[in-house]
């Protein structure tokens, strides 16, 4: 059998690697990883556990990630991900976001973080995510942001509003992110929202990025622009397969204030004033005393410091 070098680090690491360092090799796995594979191809059956996908069988790289701790697979057969992690739906998914409760079209917990970073080893589009578009609004404040949310629940569709300065493949700050199901519904959100951000009277006049993605910008790290993936259509029962055993990560209830304060102090961290206009004017932080200019206003300061 061939050694599987399973990447077991960092998940936003080099793009050539996926077994440069913490790898796990198949061929050395003791009982447990032999146990869970003869499992897995007892409840999937040879021909899908044993399907390959980037050079080694579905039954392997499944083994591989329970014995590195990247998946978990229950005593009662099911499918997850572990708990408490960057793999729990967390980590950029749900960073400082305000969702507009709608249901989700796509299950990206077992999609993107399940699928496509651990079974398909980052070298797939999963075929549940074929129709998954985004129109992304770019805002250049927080309090454009804040306007966003406002007319969000007015779209057909699920949305977030989010601070993505630490999103590691996003771009820009402040991010609206409307979730729709395929390019047709794309263009109508974004014809919608151009309409409904001319009658707000904080966006009439702000210079907003409205553009239509792809799927998640992940994916285009990894294989490249969207338009040029070409999806596998077998892949459908095997996904469908799995999603029956997969074991959905505990929902995070989203806590709408606290989102709301780490915008606050975000914007003051990076210096965007317009916080001020969601706090009345009343700035978080008292400004730190600057002894250049209290000494120079008594005129205490060298004539060659001024």
């Amino acid at each position: 059998m061939a050694q599987l070098h399973f990447k077991t680090g960092d998940i936003f690491g080099n793009d050539d690697t996926l077994g440069n360092s913490a790898i796990a090799d198949v061929g050395s796995e003791m009982n447990r990883g032999k146990m869970v594979r003869d499992e897995l191809i007892a409840v999937l059956g040879d021909s899908m556990a044993l399907r390959e996908i980037a050079g080694y069988t579905l039954a392997d790289i499944l083994a591989a990630a329970v014995e590195a701790g990247k998946i978990e697979w229950t005593s009662e057969g099911r499918l997850g991900l572990p708990t408490g992690g960057e793999q729990d739906g967390t980590a950029e998914i749900n960073s400082l976001g305000a969702e507009n409760p709608r249901h989700h079209y796509y299950p990206c917990s077992f999609l993107n973080l399940f699928l496509f970073r651990e079974v398909y080893r980052q070298s797939l589009i999963p075929f549940g995510c074929r129709n998954c578009y985004k129109v992304k609004v770019e805002a250049s404040c927080v309090a454009e942001l804040a306007a966003i949310r406002e007319i969000a629940p007015a779209m057909p569709c699920p949305s977030k509003c989010a601070c993505t300065l630490n999103y590691p493949y996003s771009v820009g700050v402040w991010s609206a992110f409307f979730y729709v199901d395929g390019l047709a519904m794309a263009f109508d959100v974004h014809r919608r929202l151009q309409a409904a951000i001319a009658d707000h009277p904080r966006l009439a006049n702000a210079e907003l990025d409205v553009s239509v993605k792809r799927g998640c910008s992940l994916y285009e790290a990894r294989l490249g622009p969207s338009d040029r993936w070409v999806i596998d259509e077998t892949l459908e029962p095997l996904e469908r397969r799995l999603h029956s055993l997969f074991e959905p990560p505990r929902e995070h209830e989203g806590d709408n204030l606290a989102t709301f304060m780490g915008w606050i102090v975000s914007a003051h961290s990076i210096g965007d004033e317009s916080y001020l206009e969601l706090t009345r004017g009343k700035p978080i932080r008292p400004p730190t005393v600057d002894y250049l200019k209290v000494e120079s206003r008594l005129g205490r300061v060298p004539t060659n410091l001024e």
